[in-house]
C-alpha cells in the first residue's frame, strides 16, 4: 500500500492514515503535505492602501490539480475580503513564484500566483467577510482568514481581493496557503 492514504471518517480537521511505510500514523493533512513538498504559500502586502482601492492576489489554476486553499488576511482598517471564481483579466500582473514550504524538496506548484492583477470581470463570489478595525476596544487593526479550507476547481481562475472600506488608508495582507493533489487524490477527498 506504498504511498497511500486512508481517508479516516470522523477524525477531526482531515486527518488521514498514512501507510507509505508500513505504519499507521495519524496526523492533519498539512503536515503530510509539507512532508512530500506539495505544501506551497504565496504572499503580498500593500502598503497606504486608499479609501475604495484594492489589493489583488491572481490564483490560476492549471488542469489536473485540485489546490486545497487557505487564506490568511490582515488589515490596519475595516476592510471587505472576498474570493472570485471564474475573473477574467485583461492583463496577468506580476508573477509571483510560490514558496514549497519544505525547504528541503525541489518541487515546484503548478498554481500559478500572481499581484495586481488588471481585472476585466470579477466572476462569482466564492467566499467573502468584512474584517473590523478596533476590535473589542483594541488598537486599529484586524486579522481574519476563511475559517475553512477551500478545494479549488482545476482549469480556473481565482481573484482574491482585499478593499480598504475605511476613510483612511491602510496596510493590508494576503497569505495563501496551498495544497495540490491530482485528480485520484481528489476524488478520495470528493469520498
Amino acid at each position: 500500500m506504498g504511498g497511500q492514504n486512508v481517508i479516516i471518517r470522523g477524525r477531526q480537521d482531515g486527518d488521514v492514515a498514512d501507510v507509505s511505510y508500513g505504519v499507521l500514523g495519524v496526523g492533519p493533512t498539512e503536515e503530510l503535505a509539507i512532508q512530500r513538498g506539495i505544501f506551497f504559500a504565496a504572499s503580498i502586502q500593500g502598503s497606504g492602501v486608499a479609501q475604495g482601492e484594492n489589493l489583488d492576489l491572481r490564483i490560476s489554476v492549471p488542469a489536473g490539480v485540485f489546490p486545497q486553499l487557505s487564506l490568511g488576511l490582515s488589515v490596519t482598517q475595516a476592510t471587505v475580503a472576498a474570493l472570485y471564481e471564474g475573473t477574467t483579466f485583461t492583463a496577468p500582473g506580476t508573477e509571483q513564484i510560490p514558496i514549497n514550504l519544505n525547504r528541503a524538496s525541489a518541487n515546484l506548484a503548478d498554481v500559478e500566483i500572481f499581484t495586481a492583477p488588471t481585472v476585466d470581470a470579477l466572476g462569482q463570489r466564492v467566499v467573502s467577510q468584512l474584517i473590523p478595525s478596533n476590535q473589542g476596544g483594541r488598537a486599529p487593526g484586524g486579522w481574519g482568514n476563511t475559517k475553512t479550507k477551500i478545494i479549488l476547481r482545476e482549469s480556473t481562475e481565482y481573484l482574491m481581493r482585499l478593499t480598504n472600506a475605511a476613510a483612511t488608508a491602510a496596510e493590508l495582507g494576503i497569505e495563501a496557503y496551498w495544497y495540490e493533489t491530482d485528480f485520484e487524490a481528489q476524488q478520495l477527498v470528493a469520498g
